[in-house]
């Protein structure tokens, strides 16, 4: 079993180089540790280190999983300001019935695009004067 000791002294290496979570070196550390350090009298249970081993193997595909979808949510935030990009020049009917654009007394709005920004992680489109986010837009002629 790994003891509080060497749990200790490997969080607190971790921590010295600056990490904030456990990767698969510091697990490998950590049960190199533990095979190190065992009783003799008293070696390490096989199903203990097998279910050790299990778990590090879950742990491994969450964190590739992880990346994955990381990987997956930057492709579509690139795909989502490309397709906002190509609307620059195109008629678009935007839907702004809805809280923020109350201001204006209209519940749609019907405009040449003319440019793009980026606020609050959302896209808005330039619409003479008005920004109208993307998602409020509801057809493109």
């Amino acid at each position: 079993m790994i003891t509080t000791q060497t749990i200790g002294a490997t969080q607190s290496s971790v921590a010295a180089a600056g990490k904030t979570i456990l990767g698969k070196d510091d697990f490998f550390k950590m049960l190199l540790a533990q095979l190190k350090n065992q009783n003799p009298l008293e070696p390490l249970d096989g199903t203990a280190f097998a279910a050790q081993l299990a778990q590090f193997s879950s742990l491994e595909q969450l964190q590739n999983l992880n990346n994955e979808l990381k990987t997956l949510s930057n492709n579509q935030a690139v795909m989502i300001r490309s397709y906002a990009i190509g609307l620059i020049g195109k008629e678009v009917e935007a839907d702004i019935s809805g809280e923020q654009y109350q201001e204006t007394g209209y519940e749609t709005v019907t405009g040449v695009v003319t440019g793009i920004r980026m606020k609050d992680n959302s896209i808005y489109l330039s619409l003479g004067g008005l920004d109208v986010n993307l998602k409020d837009v509801i057809s493109v002629k």
